[in-house]
């Protein structure tokens, strides 16, 4: 469970503040955001970030919730809360980025899909060795 501390900020200053940070976050680039995500985050928290924009866009690729649970591993009652919040248009503007960023949307579904379903090629056709030439 996150701590939060028990003196909040006004809702200005936490607006500020979030404001300000994702200013932060969107200046890193590909060699400074995995050492900044690493020394702000803890390795459970940046695996519970990964694993939620996980469930998100296998949601979005429209694969089952059972299978996302157990591939995950997650459980079925989380993959339904952020599914519920995903039907409410609250992760909009993750599924709006991946879908304009098809080269990021593509190497993120190979992770997850050799996450799913392992390295196996597809059975037929010419990309069936496609994960195994990329190493």
């Amino acid at each position: 469970m996150t701590r939060i501390s028990s003196k909040p900020l006004s809702r200005d200053a936490q607006e500020k503040l979030f404001a300000e940070f994702a200013q932060i976050i969107a200046r890193t680039n590909k060699q400074t955001a995995g050492p900044f995500m690493e020394s702000l985050l803890s390795s459970s928290e940046q695996i519970m970030f990964a694993k939620r924009i996980g469930i998100i866009v296998l949601l979005h690729k429209m694969v089952p919730a059972y299978q996302i649970a157990k591939r995950l591993h997650v459980s079925s009652q989380t993959v339904f809360r952020i599914h519920t919040n995903y039907r409410s248009g609250e992760y909009t503007p993750i599924t709006k980025y991946f879908d304009m960023n098809k080269r990021e949307w593509i190497r993120f579904i190979d992770v997850l899909e050799i996450m799913l379903y392992g390295v196996l090629p597809s059975r037929v056709g010419m990309g069936r060795y496609r994960h195994i030439n990329k190493r």
